[in-house]
């Protein structure tokens, strides 16, 4: 009597299993089908892949597949990648480092191949044995693929390589100690003075000369022609002086000795139709 109820027990239990697993994966698949769209909405790409392979699966039914095979296709294309790389302390390329994306572990060397990462801010972590971790931020847009964060663990050794001591130049090194002799700062003025009286009296001449050409010429008076020649020979002088004492300041400036004496004296002296400056020295 027991057996015969067992029998009848086991034959309804596998009567009923088919069914109650068709409606059990049924369910499964509506739920994933409800969970991916809320997850691609919070661009939450990578749970919502595992939803969409669910929902796409064959033994879903017909109106979920036909929803949830175009939106995993989307969401492989919106779901970017990252690809890693390194350098040792060499600056050659390396894979015996170890990669954390986000505090998860990816392995003790680097992915062979590119990661799928949600969209947005991201921290990467690169661990190699006996130097210090690189930690790298980066943001991700969808659709971007293959993105690459590079680990250089040769700047580590450039930093700990000691500095060279920096010594003089041996420009400087040779010039150490030689002061600028006062006579290059009075000869450097006596130019920029000169520059300054050339372009005074040779603007002023100039002007005066055409002016004389647009009212009276032939015609002029001879003391106006004379004045206006006058300016401009002046500014002519001028700028020779000028090119001489900054040519006499470079001379003195790069043959001074390593202990410059010299004896300078600035002069002003007046000269019919304007001014002149004399220096005196030894150089």
């Amino acid at each position: 009597m027991r057996r015969l109820f067992a029998l009848t027990l086991t034959a309804a239990v596998l009567s009923i299993s088919p069914a109650a697993r068709a409606d059990s994966t049924k369910q499964a698949c509506v739920q994933a089908y409800v969970d991916a769209q809320r997850l691609r909405k919070a661009d939450k790409l990578t749970e919502a892949r595992q939803k969409l392979e669910l929902c796409a699966d064959d033994a879903c039914p017909a109106t979920v597949k036909k929803d949830c095979k175009p939106w995993l296709e989307e969401n492989e294309r919106d779901q970017p990648t990252l690809a890693f790389s390194a350098l040792d302390l060499a600056g050659k390329k390396t894979t015996t480092v170890r990669v954390i994306v986000d505090g998860a572990k990816l392995g003790d060397q680097l992915p062979s191949g590119p990661l799928k990462v949600d969209p947005g801010a991201h921290t990467i972590r690169f661990e190699a044995e006996g130097l210090e971790p690189i930690e790298i931020e980066v943001a991700l847009q969808k659709g971007e693929k293959a993105r690459e964060v590079l680990a250089d663990f040769s700047k580590q050794k450039k930093a700990a390589e000691p500095a060279a001591p920096e010594g003089p130049a041996p420009a400087a090194a040779e010039t150490a100690g030689r002061k600028t002799p006062v006579l290059v700062y009075v000869l450097g003025g006596v130019g920029v003075l000169g520059l300054a009286s050339f372009a005074y009296f040779g603007s002023t001449g100039k002007s005066e000369e055409d002016d004389l050409a647009d009212s009276c010429a032939p015609g002029c008076d001879p003391a106006d022609v004379d004045a206006a020649h006058r300016k401009m020979l002046i500014a002519d002088i001028s700028l020779g002086v000028s090119a001489v004492a900054f040519g006499a300041a470079a001379y003195v400036f790069f043959t001074r000795p390593a202990k410059t004496e010299s004896a300078t004296r600035l002069g002003v002296t007046a000269l019919p139709g304007g001014g002149g400056a004399f220096v005196r020295g030894a150089f």
